[in-house]
Parts: structure tokens; C-alpha cells; sequence
């Protein structure tokens, strides 16, 4: 179940992209982010209100899920914050690489913090997807496997390593809200720790922007309808992830997440009529290759 619920939310996680993306053409990257926030928002609220309605119960918070859901947002404002910050930088593909590795260090983060519990076929099939998505990769911003490495200690590199690592933390407190909240189903839990820390989200980056620029918020009404899009998407893909967490792994989740890589790719290549690349042949089949052993293990 948890494969099919990331493999669905990865595709969603596609189309949010792409409308960030043509959002991002007319407003900061900063901004863009924020209306993730500001118009999921909503529409988390009231999805968790029709599962009140619905007869799901109102979970009981407690000391445990208010500690892993603050870290969980402070550490995804974090991840957010590097990735922006990588925006502007002339390396912005290979700090971007390095960000991907972030199944990789849930997978360790998980072991050594979280007594997550990952087989040795697990660790492969991460591993193995993870160099299928640097294949996909390389290909697209044409940059080498050599260039990757050495500029490991360049600051785009460590940006992306520690973008990567806040949302593997992020992701791995958040499946500790969700499963804090021990009275009620997945669902409610899930819908309710995507209200709190897109609200706290919302608020945080809005002040940012409010004092760098207030102009900014003003201009986000403009773009109106794509924000009804990328808050729609948001709530889909926050759910989907969050659901997927408490079921399984979060470095497994992460790994059959990379078939987004794929989906991008395909959109990409049918909207500009491109050939797909031999190398790209490679890393679409290494990244299905992980995913199937993940579904042998499950």
C-alpha cells in the first residue's frame, strides 16, 4: 500500500512542481514557497474539518507530538531556506544533486537516532536509486560525475547536503508526530500534523517576506489561480508522504519517491519533443530497479 500511495504522490508531487516552476518565473523564489504554504493551508484545514465531520475523533495532543512536530517544521524551514539559497548560485545542479541524497541520510539518521530498522536488500535498493536519479541528473544539466565530486566541498555542495538532511530529519520527526498521536487513525493524524506545520509555516516564511520585501505578498494575489493549484497539490502530496511515513521506512519512502525523476523527465521530453538520452535510459531503469526490490521486501 505504502508504494502505491508514494508512487501516486510523487506524480502530484510533479504537477505541484510544474506550477511552482511558472510561478517562479514571476515571482522570488522565496514567494514561490510561501505559496505552497499559504494556499495548502486552507485547503488542509478544511480537509481535516470534513474528517471531524465525518466521525473521525480529534486527536489528542500531546507533549510527544508537539516536540516532533516543531522540530519537523523548523528542520523543513531549514531545508527550504538552503534550497533557496542554492537558487541563486552559479552550481545550483550539483547542490541540487547532493540535496537528492536525502533518502540516503534518513536511511543513517533513521539507524543511529530513530531505531529505524533498514535490511541490507533495503540500503541496496536506496542506493541503487539514488544513482539512477545521478544519472538522470548529470544528463539533464550537463555537468559530470567528476564535477559532482570534486566540488564536494564547494558551498552548493554543502547547501545540498544540508537541505538534504533537514528534510530527512523533517520527514523522520513527522512520522513520529503522526504515530505520537496514538488514539486515532493514520488519516486524521496525518491531516492534522499537515494543518499545524503548514500553518507555522505559512506564518514564519510570510513574516520573512513581509520585512525583506511586504510588496511581495501583495503581488501573490496576481497569481491567484496558481496558487489554487499548488495548495491543492500540497495538501495531496503532504498527505500522501505523511500516510506513506507511518507505514513504512522514511528512507524507503524517499527511495520510491525518486520515480518523480522520472515522471519530470517524461513531462519534460514530451513538452519540448526531446529524445531521451541513453545515460537517462540507464537511470529511469536503476530507479524502477530499486523500487522493485522495495516491493519484494514488502
Amino acid at each position: 500500500m505504502w508504494i502505491l500511495i508514494s508512487i501516486v504522490t510523487a506524480f502530484i508531487q510533479t504537477i505541484r512542481n510544474a506550477s511552482q516552476k511558472h510561478l517562479a518565473k514571476f515571482l522570488p523564489d522565496i514567494t514561490t514557497v510561501w505559496v505552497r504554504f499559504i494556499f495548502g493551508f486552507p485547503f488542509a484545514l478544511i480537509a481535516f474539518i470534513l474528517l471531524l465531520l465525518f466521525g473521525y475523533n480529534m486527536p489528542d495532543i500531546n507533549n510527544k507530538f508537539l516536540f516532533n512536530v516543531t522540530i519537523a517544521c523548523i528542520a523543513q524551514i531549514i531545508g527550504i531556506y538552503f534550497l533557496v539559497c542554492l537558487f541563486s548560485r552559479k552550481n545550483f545542479a550539483v547542490g541540487t544533486a547532493y540535496i537528492r541524497t536525502d533518502a540516503i541520510q534518513s536511511a543513517i539518521i533513521g539507524i543511529i537516532f530513530f531505531n529505524e530498522s533498514i535490511s541490507l536488500m533495503g540500503m541496496a535498493a536506496i542506493i541503487i536509486a539514488f544513482i539512477g536519479l545521478i544519472f538522470i541528473s548529470v544528463t539533464q544539466n550537463n555537468i559530470t560525475f567528476s564535477h559532482i565530486i570534486k566540488s564536494l566541498s564547494s558551498p552548493s555542495a554543502k547547501m545540498g547536503i544540508l537541505s538534504g538532511s533537514s528534510f530527512a530529519a523533517s520527514g523522520l520527526f513527522v512520522k513520529n508526530s503522526t504515530l505520537s498521536l496514538t488514539t486515532t487513525p493514520i488519516i486524521i493524524n496525518a491531516s492534522f500534523t499537515i494543518v499545524f506545520l503548514l500553518l507555522a509555516q505559512a506564518i514564519f516564511v510570510g513574516f520573512y517576506i513581509y520585512f525583506k520585501d511586504k510588496n511581495q505578498i501583495i503581488a501573490v494575489k496576481n497569481y491567484f489561480k496558481n496558487g489554487l493549484v499548488v495548495g491543492i497539490t500540497t495538501l495531496m502530496v503532504s498527505t500522501g508522504w505523511y500516510s506513506a511515513y507511518s507505514l513504512t521506512n522514511v528512507a524507503y519512502v524517499k527511495a520510491v519517491g525518486q520515480i518523480e525523476m522520472i515522471f519530470s523527465l517524461l513531462l519534460s521530453k514530451k513538452f519540448f519533443k526531446e529524445e531521451i538520452r541513453p545515460l537517462e535510459i540507464l537511470g529511469i531503469a536503476l530507479i524502477i530497479a530499486g523500487i522493485l526490490i522495495l516491493l519484494f521486501l514488502a
